[in-house]
């Protein structure tokens, strides 16, 4: 679904506990649905909003977006990060509520475009790296900083 982005991406999969890490290919035609008519339902939330909300239970308006580290607020697990696809951009999602089905094939795209199976943890040095990014991008539009 091209045009979503990181942001509403990370947030429609974990509203719907979806793994990000699942094959589209195995998602049922209703899963499909379900995902865009959300997606297209916060875009147009947030079409004349400086700052995104998908969350409005969530202080700053995101349940897991630029949160990692932070409590999942459905569950309380950590928010994880990892930087998936050709041009490597953050994935953000809660390792407890978005799972795969039992059995199901869990993939990642490499920077070069390969999808390959999911490896459960990145090697140790891109988790270091990975646990140093900010705990929450700046919005350039956000009222604070404007």
């Amino acid at each position: 679904a091209c045009g979503v982005g990181n942001v509403f991406k990370s947030e429609v999969l974990w509203r719907h506990c979806v793994s990000p890490f699942r094959a589209v290919g195995v998602l049922t035609a209703l899963e499909c649905r379900e995902l865009l008519v959300s997606a297209a339902e916060m875009l147009q939330y947030n079409r004349d909003r400086t700052r995104r909300v998908t969350a409005t239970q969530v202080a700053g308006g995101l349940a897991v977006y630029g949160r990692q580290h932070k409590p999942c607020p459905r569950c309380g697990e950590a928010i994880r990060v990892r930087q998936t696809g050709r041009h490597q951009r953050a994935t953000y999602w809660c390792p407890a509520c978005q799972v795969s089905p039992e059995g199901a094939e869990e993939t990642e795209v490499t920077p070069t475009g390969l999808i390959r199976p999911l490896v459960a943890d990145p090697h140790p040095a891109a988790q270091l790296f990975l646990s140093h990014l900010p705990t929450r991008r700046v919005d350039l539009y956000d009222d604070e900083n404007y």
